[in-house]
């Protein structure tokens, strides 16, 4: 099996935690989970689908390190149906984050 290289600016890091994500547009509000975190990006399971190239606003009660904002500008990346019984979420959503927004 060949190995799998990920071209990834920041190294992420497993985070678990339910946030909030507001669609700039239309201020409507969705709660998703996040799997991962990085400087430049995360994953988030989501209920919602979300077309790449959306803006939102990520809201975390919980960042995973003490000095990281609560509120961050991002873009959806990806937007995909999650498939199977395993999943609490019906699609997985990847971010890039445009800024950190220090509240």
């Amino acid at each position: 099996m060949d190995a799998i290289v990920e071209n990834r600016i920041s190294k992420r890091i497993a985070y678990k935690s339910t946030v909030m994500i507001e669609i700039r547009d239309t201020g409507i509000f969705h709660y998703a989970t996040t799997h991962n975190f990085s400087g430049d990006g995360m994953y988030c399971g989501s209920d919602c689908a979300l077309r790449p190239g959306t803006i939102i606003t990520i809201r975390l009660d919980n960042p995973p390190y003490a000095s990281a904002p609560k509120i961050y500008l991002a873009e959806v990346h990806r937007c995909e149906k999650l498939e199977g019984e395993d999943n609490s979420h019906l699609y997985g959503l990847g971010l890039k984050i445009i800024k950190a927004i220090n509240d």
